[in-house]
């Protein structure tokens, strides 16, 4: 080791034999690997023996390189220990929060992410004392000698490139009249990873990959196309250029409108602007189309940036004409929502859906039945009205399952079986209780199989109180692309950049089933001091999710979007000019939603995560929450026969892995006594608590059914079905 004073000398000693000169010299060297077209940059460490803290710069060319992101295995360690510099420099500084540091020789001690700027440019990584003095501390304070390295390399070894045309006459060749496909996606596959690019605004994609084999496939847009092409094996060479094109037709001649809805938040008392996006996905024109647009009671239209609409009473119908193949367009609405009919908390819903929709294609084995849900408010007799009723043009074919859930308890299910315009009514008292049913359509029905419908804020419970934050638990019947039902509760304040996952699941794992159609909305917001110019969202699409269903939706700004590494979503929002909340605080914010399917090969209790970052122009990024979910199947707690008086208890989760809880809220009890059996009535476990923080163990217990009577200070006593797993 050296003392301070002797930096300047033993810098500059030689390298070589620098090592018996000074035994304990800390060594970093660079190694780097590709990860699609990023450089994933290793700084190996040696002779890090109780360091207590160090500082050193790592400098690249910015012209080639675009710093991305880092991780380290030492504690604490993080993007707010770096200090990026526009000139290609990047300063790290860390000191233990408490004790020093060791390291085996040859690990990490830093992990470094880069994307291209170019594609096969020659290009450098370098440690040295250039634009930042390099020092290692140990645990005495004494500070160290230290060796470096520098690499160059190619940036994306090989590159794959084409164009995807729309093959017209159908003979699966392009002609130069065919027009360019845009917003399609290509799957590239070799051995280890799976890399998706979509193709721009021109119809042309490209990848930035390392020399090896691949096989690469473009992914029809959905059934009513087909692609000329089958799956193609190609090598990459080191510096090689390849050119591979893709033609796809009509395999049915039908038009395929879309439309999404959303806004960032929903604010009572105030003015809500909605953003509405609509597309032509099929393989025709969709002639004379429109969208309407429903909304709430509790909302009032304000206005709307399109003129050729009409509005009748909580409707409202926009004619968009003729929509040629692939074309798109946003419409803005601002609705206010009302003070005087609604609480903080409270949900209000829109739904867009679009014409022409009827199906393409329509399974010869389906009745013809439809399932259509409708519900009434009826205070004057106290009654909540459901009526579910078959307006399709045959009789259903088989019976199905419908249930009903009170805020978040199922009533047993009852199975259903309409004729045509045959209806069945359930009533409920308006009690301020949140209800939803939920039942799925025929069998072979070619559109959307979930037929549902809640109702909330119907009367009260005694109190002028009613329940409020359950309608949002479950999805919307708005699982094909025509229809988009956005629900949302009303906010005062919000994280102004956050990832909001819907719907957001059942109970505190925020279960779902496989089946669901997740839609995340990314929100953002400059809160800054100046005008943003540039707004980039950088958003990994984990493995639990199928990106091959991804739908992207409305946003409030113009974007692009593109896929980088292998499953990386990059949204780009050019010339947003988003100005900062200071300066005006409504126009500051900003979204983006897309629709996506979990991925098939999930089990049950599998856990969906999802996170993004944000970049204001050149500015570190925010990075967001993390939006969670939790594959399930019949999750929701089943009604509770109580022998005793009602009282409000919960028991969760349900099925339990391990421990059934029990929520007694405000309840004063001494004790609670339980019992366990089994299918068969066998008692298999029994117990006494008396601590509100007690659970029930069913750690030991073998995977079923079982009843649980639970007694309540020998007063009321609760009989309730549980499924271990």
């Amino acid at each position: 080791m050296k003392n301070v004073t002797l930096i300047l000398f033993l810098s500059l000693l030689p390298q070589v034999g620098l090592w018996a000169q000074c035994p304990d010299t800390v060594k970093l060297s660079l190694q780097y690997s590709y990860d699609g077209p990023d450089i994933i940059v290793d700084v190996q460490i040696q002779n890090f023996q109780q360091i207590a803290g160090f500082q050193f710069g790592l400098n690249y060319d910015s012209d080639v390189l675009m710093y991305e992101s880092v991780s380290s295995s030492l504690p604490n360690f993080n993007d707010g220990n770096l200090s990026i510099l526009d000139n290609g420099n990047i300063r790290m500084l860390w000191v233990s929060a408490s004790s020093s540091i060791s390291l085996p020789d040859f690990s990490n001690l830093v992990q470094l992410r880069f994307s291209a700027l170019q594609v096969g440019a020659t290009s450098f990584l370098d440690i040295s004392e250039t634009n930042l003095p390099i020092e290692f501390i140990n645990d005495q304070f004494a500070e160290l000698c230290f060796l470096v390295s520098s690499v160059t390399f190619t940036t994306n070894s090989g590159q794959i490139s084409g164009k995807v045309t729309h093959d017209i006459n159908k003979d699966c060749n392009a002609e130069s009249l065919d027009p360019l496909l845009n917003k399609w996606l290509l799957e590239l596959t070799s051995q280890t990873k799976t890399y998706y690019r979509s193709t721009d605004q021109n119809g042309e994609y490209s990848f930035g990959l390392p020399a090896g084999d691949y096989t690469i496939k473009l992914l029809p847009k959905n059934e009513l196309w087909q692609v000329c092409n089958d799956a193609i094996p190609i090598t990459l060479t080191d510096g090689g250029q390849l050119i591979q094109d893709f033609v796809a037709n009509a395999s049915v001649d039908c038009p395929f409108t879309k439309t999404d809805i959303s806004t960032p938040f929903l604010r009572r008392c105030f003015d809500n602007t909605y953003t509405l996006f609509y597309e032509n996905q099929g393989t025709q024109v969709a002639e004379n189309a429109f969208v309407e647009v429903d909304f709430d009671d509790d909302f009032v239209f304000v206005s709307t940036d399109f003129l050729n609409y009409a509005i009748s009473g909580q409707k409202i119908v926009f004619q968009v004409g003729d929509l040629n193949i692939n074309e798109n367009g946003t419409i803005k609405i601002v609705f206010n929502l009302s003070c005087e009919t609604t609480v903080l908390g409270q949900t209000h819903c829109v739904t867009a859906t679009a014409f022409p929709n009827e199906p393409c294609v329509v399974p010869s084995s389906w009745s013809g039945s439809e399932i259509s849900i409708n519900a009434e408010c009826d205070e004057d007799n106290g009654k909540v009205i459901f009526t579910i009723i078959n307006t399709g043009t045959g009789a259903m074919k088989e019976p199905k399952r419908f249930i009903v859930t009170e805020d978040d308890v199922m009533k047993p299910p009852t199975t259903l079986q309409l004729d045509i315009l045959q209806e069945e009514t359930i009533e409920f008292p308006a009690d301020g209780t949140s209800y939803r049913v939920i039942t799925s359509q025929d069998t072979d029905y070619p559109l959307g199989k979930l037929a549902t419908l809640a109702v909330e804020g119907c009367g009260d419970d005694g109190s002028g109180q009613f329940s409020t934050g359950f309608v949002t638990q479950f999805e919307e019947a708005d699982r094909d692309i025509f229809t988009d039902i956005d629900c949302q509760e009303s906010i005062s304040s919000s994280d102004p950049n956050d990832i909001l996952g819907m719907p957001k699941g059942y109970g505190s794992k925020q279960y779902i089933e496989k089946e669901v159609n997740l839609e995340y909305l990314i929100r953002f917001q400059n809160t800054g001091t100046d005008t943003a110019f540039t707004v980039r969202i950088k958003n990994y699409i984990p493995q639990s999710l199928d990106l091959t269903t991804i739908q992207m939706g409305s946003s409030s700004h113009p974007y692009t979007y593109q896929f980088s590494q292998d499953r990386e979503l990059i949204l780009t929002f050019n010339d947003i000019l988003l100005v900062d909340s200071t300066e005006n605080e409504v126009a500051s914010h900003g979204f983006i939603k897309y629709k996506i399917l979990p991925a098939t090969s999930l089990l049950d209790e599998d856990r969906i995560e999802n996170s993004a970052k944000i970049y204001f122009d050149y500015n570190d990024p925010i990075t967001t929450n993390e939006a969670f979910h939790t594959i399930g199947r019949d999750f929701i707690l089943k009604s509770i026969q109580w022998v005793g008086h009602k009282i409000d208890v919960k028991f969760y989760p349900n099925p339990t892995v391990s421990d059934l809880l029990i929520d007694t809220g405000a309840l004063d009890y001494e004790e609670i006594k339980y019992t366990i059996k089994n299918q068969q009535g066998q008692i298999v476990n029994r117990g006494r608590l008396v601590n509100k923080s007690d659970k029930i163990s069913c750690a030991d217990l073998t995977a079923g059914a079982y009843i649980i009577d639970v007694i309540f200070d020998q007063k009321s006593q609760a009989v309730l079905k549980f499924v271990k797993l």
